[in-house]
C-alpha cells in the first residue's frame, strides 16, 4: 500500500532536501533515511526479506543487502511471493548520462541489479534518459545521445547478458507503444499534482514537466512489445536510489487505471561524497568522486587529501578514545566495496579503538577501490560498439526466462551446401556457422536452423550466398570469422568481415546457456569444411570442397592468420596446428604453416549412399 502523506517531494524541509535532481543536508551532511520512508511511505528492508531472498535464490545476499545499503522497499515481499509461486518478473533500472565515465557511485544500482538477474534469473530493461540531460543539463540532443551510448559501455561492462538485457535511448526508442503508455499516464496526473509530487515551479520550461511519463512507461511490459508479447500483467522491479522514489510513486498511483500491476521498488541509501559534505557524491565535482576512469595515482591522491576521516587529530588522542566511524569515509566506502565481511568487522574493531590508524585504513580502501577501478576499465575496453549496438538492438530476448542444459561445443565450418541431386554441381558457396549439443556424435545444425543463435545485426545474411566469390584468375575474396566469449560471462559472439570492405563487426551471438562446457573458454579450436546431406537417406554424389581443386594447386582454397584469444585484445597465432582428412578418396588438406592450411577437392561422379560428412 502506498501512504503518500501530501503528495510531496520526499523531502523538502528546513534539514535536508532529497528528490530526483537535488540531495542535500544541513545537519552535518547526514541524511535521515527513517524520515524518508516515514515520508515517502515506503517500508524497511528486514532481515526476513533478505533471508527469503536467500532461501529462493539459493545463494548469498548480495554485500548491499547484507550491510543495508538497499534499505527500503515497495512491495518486494509480493514480488517474491509471486516469484515463489512459479511467477516471473522483469527488471528495470536506469541512467541519465551526463558524463563521459560513471563514478563509483553511479555503478551501485547496476552491480547490485545484476546481482538480481543472476539470482532470479529474469530479463532486464536499463533506460538512458538522454533526453531529461538534454533538459536539466543545457547539453544538446547529439552531446546527450553520444553520451549515452559511452555510459552504454560502462553499463554492459558491468557484465549484463545481452540474451537477457535490453539497453535504450530515450531519443531512439520512444514511439509506438512506449509512447502509447506516455500519454496514458500523461493523462492521469494533474499538473497540481506533478508540482507537488516533483516541486516544479513556474521559473521551469515544460520540457521538465513532460519527463515523468517517461520514465514511469518502462515500468510496464506492454511497452515493449518486442520483449513481453501478451505479457501486459507481468510485474516489475525496480533497484534505484530512494531518490528516485517520487517518479514511482507517481506510476504506481496511475498504474491500477490504466490496467497494470504496481512496480515494485527496491531502494538504495547515497553513496556519499569523499569530503562528507551533505549530500550524495556528484559528477559536477570531480574531487568528490571516484571515476572508473581515474588511475591507481589520481585514486590514492583523492583518497588521501579528500576523503573525511573519522580519527582523531593526534595519534595519542586516537590511541586514546579511536576514531568516529559514523562520520568516517573509508569505512564507508569500505563497507560498500570490501566484500570479506570479517575483514570489514576487524577492521572497525581495531580503527574504532584506536589500534588502526587513518591512514592504514586509507591504504586498504586505495588497493580495494584500485582492484576494482583496473578491473572495470580492462571491462570496459573489451566493449566494442557492435556490443552496445547488439545491447541496443531492438529484438526479442528468447532466452530471457530459460536456463538450456544441452552439453556441446561451438564450431565454424567451411561448407559447400549440396541440398538435392538436380544440383550436384553447384557453385555456390557458404559460411555455415553452427554448434554441436552432444560432442558430435549424431546430430548437429547450422545457420538459422540451430536453436539458439540470435543475429544482432543483418550487414550478413546467414545462410546466404558469399558474394562476390573468388574467381580463379580474377577477384580474391576472404572472408574473416572470429568467434569471442564476452569477458563479463556473457555469450559466444561471432563476428564476420570481407576483404571487399566490409570490416570486421559482431552479427549474433550463441547464447551461453547453450553449452555446459564452454561457460567460460574452449579447450579446442577446430577450423575446416563439411558436406553435408540434409536428406535422411538416399544417393548422394560427392560435391566440391573449397574452389574444387586439391590441396598444392595454386588455385585450391585456404585458410590464413588463425589465431586464438587468450584475453580481451590479446590474440596469439596457433603453435600446434594438426591437419586431417575424413575421406581423403575425395578430399585433402595440406598444412602450410601453424597458422594456415589449403583444402579442398573436386566433384564428382562417384555415389555414397547415407553420406553425412566428410570434413577436413
Amino acid at each position: 500500500m502506498d501512504v503518500d502523506k501530501k503528495d510531496s517531494i520526499a523531502s523538502d524541509s528546513s534539514d535536508q532536501v532529497v528528490n530526483p535532481w537535488e540531495v542535500s543536508a544541513k545537519d552535518g551532511g547526514k541524511i535521515d533515511y527513517d524520515k524518508l520512508i516515514d515520508q515517502f511511505g515506503c517500508q524497511r528492508l528486514d532481515a526476513s526479506l533478505i533471508d527469503r531472498v536467500q532461501r529462493l535464490t539459493s545463494r548469498q545476499p548480495h554485500v548491499f543487502l547484507r550491510r543495508g545499503v538497499f534499505f527500503a522497499h515497495r512491495d518486494f515481499n509480493e514480488v517474491l511471493d509471486a516469484y515463489e509461486r512459479g511467477d516471473k518478473f522483469y527488471l528495470y533500472t536506469g541512467r541519465g548520462p551526463s558524463s563521459e565515465a560513471l563514478h563509483l557511485g553511479h555503478l551501485i544500482p547496476f552491480m547490485f541489479t545484476k546481482y538480481l538477474q543472476e539470482a532470479f534469473k529474469v530479463p532486464l530493461v536499463i533506460q538512458l534518459t538522454d533526453d531529461e540531460k538534454c533538459m536539466w543539463k543545457n547539453l544538446s540532443v547529439e552531446e546527450s545521445q553520444r553520451l549515452a551510448r559511452e555510459n552504454a559501455k560502462d553499463i554492459i561492462a558491468c557484465g549484463f547478458d545481452v540474451t537477457k538485457t535490453f539497453i535504450f535511448s530515450d531519443f531512439d526508442y520512444v514511439g509506438g507503444a512506449f509512447y502509447k503508455n506516455m500519454v496514458k499516464v500523461a493523462k492521469c496526473v494533474t499538473l497540481n499534482k506533478a508540482m507537488g509530487i516533483f516541486g516544479f515551479s513556474g521559473e521551469d520550461h515544460i520540457g521538465k514537466l513532460s519527463f515523468p511519463p517517461v520514465q514511469a512507461f518502462p515500468s510496464f511490459p506492454s511497452s515493449f512489445p518486442h520483449l513481453f508479447p501478451g505479457k501486459d500483467k507481468l510485474r516489475c522491479l525496480i533497484p534505484c536510489a530512494i531518490d528516485q522514489d517520487p517518479y514511482f510513486r507517481m506510476t504506481r498511483d496511475v498504474a491500477p487505471r490504466l490496467g497494470y500491476s504496481k512496480p515494485a521498488l527496491i531502494e538504495s541509501s547515497f553513496f556519499p561524497a569523499l569530503q562528507a559534505k551533505n549530500g550524495k557524491m556528484s559528477a559536477s565535482d570531480p574531487n568528490s568522486a571516484i571515476y572508473v576512469t581515474d588511475t591507481a595515482k589520481e585514486i590514492k591522491n583523492k583518497i588521501n587529501r579528500y576523503a573525511f576521516s573519522g580519527g582523531q587529530d593526534s595519534i595519542e588522542k586516537h590511541r586514546e578514545i579511536g576514531a568516529n566511524l559514523e562520520v568516517d569515509i573509508p569505512v564507508k566506502y569500505l563497507s560498500f566495496f570490501l566484500d570479506d565481511d570479517t575483514e570489514l568487522e576487524h577492521i572497525k574493531k581495531e580503527y574504532g579503538e584506536g589500534r588502526m590508524l587513518t591512514g592504514e585504513v586509507k591504504k586498504r580502501l586505495t588497493e580495494v577501490l584500485t582492484e576494482m577501478v583496473e578491473r572495470h576499465r580492462m571491462a570496459r575496453a573489451a566493449v566494442t560498439d557492435e556490443m552496445v549496438d547488439a545491447f541496443m538492438a531492438v529484438r526479442p530476448l528468447p532466452s530471457m526466462f530459460e536456463y538450456g542444459t544441452e552439453t556441446g561445443r561451438s564450431v565454424l565450418k567451411g561448407q559447400s551446401r549440396h541440398d538435392s541431386e538436380n544440383d550436384r554441381f553447384s557453385t555456390r558457396k557458404e559460411a555455415a556457422l553452427g554448434h554441436e549439443t552432444d560432442a558430435y556424435t549424431s546430430t548437429r545444425c547450422y545457420n538459422l536452423r540451430c536453436p539458439g543463435f540470435v543475429q544482432t545485426s543483418r550487414t550478413v545474411l546467414i545462410e546466404g550466398a558469399i558474394s562476390p566469390a573468388s574467381t580463379i584468375g580474377g577477384l580474391q575474396t576472404e572472408l574473416t570469422l572470429q568467434v569471442w566469449k564476452d569477458p563479463a560471462r556473457g555469450p559466444w559472439w561471432l563476428g564476420v568481415g570481407f576483404s571487399n570492405g566490409t570490416k570486421l563487426s559482431a552479427i549474433g551471438y550463441w547464447p551461453v546457456e547453450i553449452f555446459s562446457r564452454l561457460t567460460d573458454h574452449a579447450e579446442n579450436v577446430q577450423w575446416g569444411g563439411e558436406i553435408v546431406d540434409i536428406r535422411a537417406s538416399g544417393r548422394h554424389t560427392t560435391t566440391e570442397m573449397g574452389s574444387g581443386y586439391r590441396p598444392g594447386s595454386d588455385r585450391a582454397a585456404y585458410v590464413r592468420d588463425l589465431q586464438v584469444a587468450l584475453s580481451p585484445g590479446e590474440f596469439v597465432p596457433v603453435s600446434r596446428l594438426v591437419v586431417g582428412a575424413t575421406n581423403a578418396t575425395y578430399y585433402g588438406v595440406e598444412k602450410y604453416s601453424n597458422s594456415s592450411f589449403s583444402y579442398g577437392g573436386p566433384h564428382g561422379a562417384a555415389v555414397h549412399l547415407s553420406v553425412t560428412r566428410g570434413s577436413n
